[in-house]
Parts: structure tokens; sequence; C-alpha cells
């Protein structure tokens, strides 16, 4: 006798039979296969393969699972450089850098002397998201070497003298009295303050320390 239930176990009765199906078969003679894909249940643009009372799904790039439901999180390798931020994204991600770095893993530090920042001949020195100025020597100072340094600030004129500051240097105005220590001293006529004569050594640093002798020039 001929199997009547292809796919199922056959049952007889009084004058009739019935066929019970195997799972994923339907039909009087259970000889249909039961389409698993007509629910279309694989997600995200995957593609779905029927099986024998099952199906499989083959996902587009970015996606995993049975039902290719999983978005693959690109970030989990941690892709982007320290203190940067990673975005996932389908079968991609996106750096979002912290200041003072590029590129496309966050991985360039960006050359914050490149715009040449220190003033005055400062040297620059890099640093993450910023610089440092080295002013030593310039008379400068400030972040950017920007400030002239006051020379005149700790008083360097004695007796009475007047200091006025230049770059990395200062001049001083002595009392006639008084003349400076540079050999290479020249004076000029001063304005009388108080009926008090004064003269303008000009030169290197003098500090109208010594008592000028009656009628000399400076020490030069």
């Amino acid at each position: 006798m001929p199997n009547i239930c292809i796919h199922g176990l056959c049952i007889n009765g009084q004058g009739s039979y019935q066929c019970y199906c195997k799972p994923g078969y339907t039909g009087d003679s259970c000889d249909q296969d039961i389409d698993e894909c007509l629910s279309s249940p694989c997600k995200n643009g995957g593609t779905c393969q029927n099986l024998e009372n099952n199906y499989e799904c083959t996902c587009i790039e970015g996606f995993e699972g049975k039902d290719c439901s999983i978005n693959i999180n690109e970030c989990a390798s941690n892709p982007c450089s320290a203190g940067s931020t990673c975005v996932d994204g389908i079968a991609s991600y996106k750096c979002v850098c912290q200041e003072g770095l590029s590129g496309p893993h966050c991985e360039i530090n960006i050359d914050d002397c490149e715009s040449q920042p220190c003033a005055h001949g400062g040297r620059c020195t890099d640093a993450l998201n910023g610089y440092a100025c080295d002013c030593a020597g310039t008379g400068y100072t400030g972040a950017s070497c920007e400030l002239n340094i006051d020379e005149c600030a700790s008083q360097p004129c004695r007796n009475g003298g007047s200091c006025f500051d230049d770059v990395n240097d200062y001049r001083c105005a002595c009392y006639a009295a008084f003349t400076g220590e540079s050999r290479s001293t020249s004076r000029l006529a001063w304005p009388k303050d108080n009926n008090v004569s004064r003269q303008y050594i000009y030169g290197g640093k003098e500090m109208c320390c010594s008592i000028a002798k009656a009628g000399q020039q400076g020490n030069g």
C-alpha cells in the first residue's frame, strides 16, 4: 500500500484515514512544505532561505543574529583614541575627538605651535590642546611672551636715579653727583628738578652708584 501521508503519519479509520503531518508540512497528504519565509522573519534587509520546518537568514553587513535583528557594535573594539567618543553606525562608526586631536581615529595631535603663538622670539612647545612658551632671554613674559618685563620693578637705579624701562634692559637718569658703571657711559643734560641738576647716563645698565668728582663726565 502506497504511503498516502508523504511527510506524516497515517491513521486508519472506518472507511477513511487521517494524516498527521510532520512539522513544516501541511496538506491532506502532508505533501506541501510550509514556507517559513512567508512571514518575513529576516530583519534589516536580510535574505531568507526556506528550510524544512525552519529558515535561515543571510544578513547584510553590520547586522547579525537569527533574524538579523542585532546591530553589530563597531565601537566594541575601541577604535577611537583614549578620551575620544565612538558613535556606532550601521557597519561603520565615527570618532568624536576631544579638543586638540584629529584624524579618523583621533590619533593626530594638532600642532598648536603651527600658528606661531609665542611672540617676541619665544620658543613654543606643543601640548595636547595647548602650547607652552619659553620666554627666557626675550625680555617678555606671559602665556604668549606678550608682556614686556619691567626691568625697573626691582628699582636698580640707586641714589635717587630715575629708571626708564626698555626691552630686556633699563636706563638710569642720575643726579649730577653720581655716575654709572659702564665704561661707555655718555652724559646728556637733564632738566633741573627742585634746582638740583641731573644728567642722563645713556648706556648699559648704569646704576648711579659712583660719586662723580668735580668736572668728571663719567667713568669712560
